[in-house]
């Protein structure tokens, strides 16, 4: 007999962090990236946006399944991104189903799911699916910038656009040292390097200093967070890079850069991503993505690299209650899409925990 769908408390979900990594998880179904969001300040937008909080159900031996609780106006809906996840092998539609299942009960109205095509299959097969976004204001992202990763490092070089090729030589030519920096070794540099970059760029800035360190001391079981410097032989360090990791690939989070330091000099920032992209190369992913298209001149730079454009994945909806997912769907769609751009706006705002690019 099949074993039911369980919730998991949010201590306990920290401890099925190495098993769902191993599992091939996308970031956002790990325990340690939506604990950081958390802290990040998403539960307390209720003001402004609905999300309630993160919860975490598994399927003992099957599927694990980390899902976002919205409430807005009485309804109170479920958000599956990029899961749920089989433990040991593909998620059928009937674990699917039996996910629904748990869910109607728990009082749910809808539960969307956003996914690759290829995984929202099984969704669209249950009864009722229809490929419709109710909740369109909250998505993980917009369009992306994925540099395919493979294992030929010359033939990704080539790849590379003369400018990005370049700046690789001349940093490597002029001595910069590109070491990995710890929650021991390095931690503050980083982080005095993401601080000083905002303010001084008006980028968004980082996490407090103790929210970041809680993120990488959650991600420690799997080395999900990885921190790299760029130091001068003669100097200290004076460009970080750091990167969120999941099962397939490497994420790009944050940058910062010493500009006194660098002062007429070359730029080690490609090499700081030239030397994580290979790393991620070692570790099996399959991408990394340098994160969103904006602004402007931060999307100039990404460009050297070549990566392709991934739009946002599709969504799939499943309505738990028919009349009130109806009665969502008929009149508070049509005004939240009213609503689209600014609360989009403060919705990026808010996971701005997911990127800062410097």
């Amino acid at each position: 007999m099949t074993a039911a769908w369980r919730e998991l408390p949010p201590g306990e979900a920290a401890t099925w962090t190495t098993r769902v990594y191993s599992a091939g998880a996308p970031l956002w179904q790990l325990p340690f990236w939506t604990a950081f969001l958390d802290r990040s300040g998403l539960r307390t937008a209720a003001r402004t946006l609905p999300v309630r909080r993160f919860r975490y159900f598994v399927q003992p031996g099957r599927a694990w399944a980390c899902v976002m609780e919205v409430a807005a106006a009485g309804y109170k809906a479920a958000l599956v991104q990029d899961g749920p996840v089989g433990l040991t092998g593909p998620v059928d539609a009937a674990t699917i189903g039996r996910l629904c299942a748990m869910l109607r009960a728990r009082g749910y109205v809808f539960v969307r799911f956003s996914n690759r095509p290829d995984r929202l299959a099984t969704v669209s097969s249950q009864h009722r699916a229809v490929p419709v976004d109710l909740l369109p204001c909250l998505q993980r992202a917009g369009w992306e910038l994925h540099v395919p990763l493979v294992s030929d490092e010359d033939r990704m070089l080539a790849a590379f656009s003369q400018r990005a090729r370049r700046a690789i030589r001349r940093a490597e030519s002029e001595g910069w040292e590109i070491v990995r920096a710890t929650a021991d070794d390095g931690f503050d540099q980083v982080y005095g390097l993401l601080a000083e970059t905002a303010a001084r760029k008006g980028f968004r800035a980082p996490p407090p200093r103790e929210t970041f360190a809680a993120l990488v001391a959650d991600a420690a079981p799997v080395d999900g967070v990885r921190m790299y410097l760029a130091c001068r032989p003669d100097g200290g360090p004076a460009s970080a890079v750091v990167a969120v990791v999941d099962g397939t690939t490497w994420h790009y989070l944050w940058g910062g850069v010493d500009a006194e330091h660098l002062r007429g000099g070359v730029s080690p920032t490609a090499l700081l991503h030239w030397t994580a992209m290979r790393d991620a190369i070692r570790r099996g992913a399959d991408a990394y993505n340098l994160g969103a298209r904006s602004p402007s001149s931060v999307e100039h730079f990404k460009r050297q690299f070549r990566p392709l454009d991934v739009e946002p994945p599709p969504a799939v909806t499943v309505p738990l209650r028919l009349l009130p997912a109806t009665a969502w769907r008929r009149v508070a769609l049509p005004a939240s899409r009213v609503l689209w751009r600014p609360v989009r706006k403060v919705w990026h705002r808010l996971a701005a925990a997911t990127e800062h690019v410097g």
